[in-house]
């Protein structure tokens, strides 16, 4: 059986489902492979990955990257679900700037409130690196408001 040569798990696992595959490897231990994951299920664009996508995020992987590419993922996505998930990142000091910057570039995606309420926030925290994109973002008449 052909193995991953990182982690050495099956390659030909018998699964068909590229969802279900994809969404698996979100868990990959090395993170080029959990990034190439989000960027294939938001290709694919099938809903069921909306999920693992938002249980990768609140867990919060130690590689940012990961992080940036879920979020990217679920902007893509457009599924409700993602806001507050995406919020609560926006808005977590504890993470990393670029998982937050990523999460407040995917929220102005969605536009309306979720844009809104995101866009406000960013105006007012304390990190230069956020009001700045904050301000980018508004002044850019790319956003979706209804």
């Amino acid at each position: 059986a052909t193995r991953c040569p990182n982690c050495g798990k099956p390659l030909d696992d018998g699964e068909t489902d590229l969802v279900l595959r994809y969404a698996t490897a979100l868990r990959h231990r090395e993170p080029t492979r959990a990034c190439l994951a989000c960027g294939m299920l938001a290709e694919l664009g099938d809903l069921r990955a909306v999920p693992p996508l938002l249980a990768l995020v609140e867990s919060r992987p130690q590689a940012y990257e990961v992080l940036v590419a879920a979020a990217e993922s679920l902007a893509a996505l457009q599924d409700a679900r993602a806001v507050p998930v995406l919020q609560a990142l926006l808005e977590d000091t504890e993470a990393v700037i670029p998982a937050r910057l990523a999460a407040l570039r995917a929220l102005t995606r969605f536009g309306g409130e979720a844009a809104r309420a995101a866009l406000a926030w960013a105006r007012t925290c304390d990190r230069p690196s956020l009001q700045t994109e904050a301000l980018a973002l508004d002044l850019g008449d790319s956003l979706p408001f209804d």
